[in-house]
């Protein structure tokens, strides 16, 4: 084929000697036709196309060769009239939709108004009558349904059931009618267009028999799960509580600082609308809350609003542990007890009272013969000293820690 594009002089010799050898062959007189077309040889060429179709008249390649003759000829209507043919034989051939649409458009571009109509002459009466055949049938048969549907639905509308199943499709099914019957079917959006409103109003009607026929729904009970108890749901409340604050402490762990103070500020807030004997300990849990947004303040070199949660913390913790004390009755508990105290106090800068607290402390240690309690304690009492002042008795505590030490490692 790339021969015949670029010699076809010598294509078009090849065709006459093939001819010569076997006269009734058709793709010879397409070649021979299109090569024809290609030198200009207009005649030459229908001719060659003709006798084509007349040994095989459905031939597609004879239909287009000879629409583009016709279309080379400038006869653009009778070429559309081929195109149309070669499109009716073969739907899928992307070609002859393209021609076909080349030439609608320069057609159109000819004719320069789209409201006048083409004059159509020999092959194209017999497209002109089959069209005007087919919507004259089609939309009286679509009237008279209509209008059946219509009657029904005169019988249907009196209904105050049925108006109140359809609701607001009442309203858009008055509307398609009047679509349907103000279309005209002259053009082809005119008719597209009353078609699609008898199927939008066939649809609603349909829809509506459906409704008419179908039971009105009953109510169905759902049975609820019964209720949780009292403790089950402090169990539950009491569970959220330890969760979030692990995940507080992972989060300051892995320095999310700003998560972990956003996750605490909401379980605060959730906290405080409890009352103690929903959440356990919850002078104890708001304190914890406090310390880890001292901590993330503090991270966020916040230093006032750090100080601030932590002397809540301590606070809190105070008069927690001050509560807790008296129940406890075993030495090394209210040793450590007495030591977390004081060291809030020193905390909270009253030296004078983490003092007092070491002391006892130590003497609670003492009893259980806890020596590293007993270190822990002294120093804590040396480091209060050092702060009241009283520097001669924070040496000899500290002296006696370092003995305590140095027994401890023999």
């Amino acid at each position: 084929m790339k021969s015949s594009n670029k010699y076809p002089n010598l294509h078009n010799e090849w065709q006459v000697q093939s001819l010569a050898l076997e006269k009734n062959n058709a793709m010879t007189l397409i070649h021979r036709s299109y090569c024809n077309l290609k030198l200009e040889n207009v005649n030459k060429a229908m001719k060659d196309v003709n006798e084509a179709l007349k040994l095989q008249p459905k031939n597609i390649a004879a239909l287009l060769q000879k629409a583009d003759t016709y279309y080379f000829m400038g006869k653009l209507e009778e070429a559309l009239v081929h195109y149309y043919r070669s499109q009716k034989l073969s739907p899928r051939l992307q070609r002859c939709h393209l021609w076909v649409y080349i030439c609608e458009t320069a057609i159109l571009k000819i004719i320069g108004d789209s409201r006048m109509l083409l004059t159509k002459n020999g092959d194209l009466s017999f497209l002109e009558k089959q069209v005007e055949e087919n919507s004259v049938s089609r939309n009286k048969t679509l009237e008279v349904k209509l209008k059946d549907k219509f009657k029904q639905k005169q019988k249907v509308s009196k209904n105050r059931r049925t108006l109140k199943l359809m609701g607001s499709l009442y309203e858009d099914r008055c509307y398609l009618e009047s679509i349907f019957l103000e279309a005209g079917d002259h053009t082809r959006v005119g008719s597209k267009l009353k078609h699609r409103a008898y199927t939008l109003i066939q649809y609603i009607d349909k829809q509506t028999m459906k409704m008419l026929h179908e039971k009105p729904p009953t109510k169905i009970i759902k049975r609820s799960k019964p209720l949780p108890s009292i403790t089950e749901a402090r169990m539950c409340i009491n569970q959220a509580i330890t969760r979030e604050l692990n995940l507080i402490d992972t989060e300051q762990q892995e320095h999310l600082y700003c998560e972990s103070l956003q996750r605490c500020y909401n379980l605060l807030n959730a906290v405080l609308n409890y009352k103690e004997e929903v959440v356990k300990k919850l002078e104890e849990v708001i304190a914890t809350i406090y310390g880890y947004m001292g901590t993330a303040y503090l991270q966020g070199k916040d230093m006032d609003k750090a100080m601030m949660f932590f002397k809540k913390e301590k606070d809190l913790s105070i008069r927690h542990w001050s509560i807790l004390l008296p129940t406890i009755e075993e030495a090394e508990e209210r040793s450590w007890l007495l030591h977390e105290m004081g060291r809030c106090y020193y905390a909270l800068c009253d030296f004078n009272r983490a003092l007092e607290l070491g002391e006892k402390a130590y003497e609670e240690a003492k009893k259980t013969r806890d020596y590293f309690w007993m270190i822990t304690c002294l120093v804590l009492m040396a480091q209060s000293r050092i702060r009241i002042p009283d520097l001669n008795a924070a040496f000899l505590d500290y002296e006696n820690a370092l003995y305590l030490a140095l027994s401890m490692s023999k």
